[in-house]
């Protein structure tokens, strides 16, 4: 996916905060779509706009976010104090299955597709 079909499919208001903040954590930061559906709200440091990884390659890890994936995760788990960062409407953890399918019928694209699209590809890439 393109820089442009990102910003325009994370612009989308009409899609819900929590699809666009998974799919912003995914592009911005090359953490795994387990690991970001492993988060708990605990994981979540916003004042320092930092995520603790507990199952990544090599281990637990600490990743930076970018100031609009803080802002977005402020308002998904505003009031509360634990249970699941990315949690369907009865509290429980939204499934690989379902973050799949809901990309997919987005974009007609894996979710794979945008991880490897990832910001961090994007500026790595030699420019002409």
């Amino acid at each position: 996916m393109s820089e442009e079909d990102v910003a325009a499919l994370l612009a989308d208001n009409s899609r819900p905060l929590g699809q666009r903040t998974l799919w912003r954590l995914l592009y911005e930061s090359d953490v795994r779509i387990g690991e970001l559906l492993a988060l708990d709200v605990p994981d979540v440091r916003l004042v320092e706009r930092v995520l603790a990884v507990a199952e990544s390659k090599g281990g637990p890890c600490e990743v930076e976010i970018s100031e609009a994936a803080a802002n977005d995760l402020a308002l998904i788990i505003a009031g509360r104090s634990a249970g699941p960062v990315f949690a369907l409407p009865d509290g429980t953890r939204l499934s690989r299955e379902r973050a799949h399918a809901a990309f997919r019928k987005a974009t007609g694209k894996s979710l794979h597709a945008l991880r490897y699209s990832s910001r961090l590809r994007h500026m790595a890439a030699p420019t002409a």
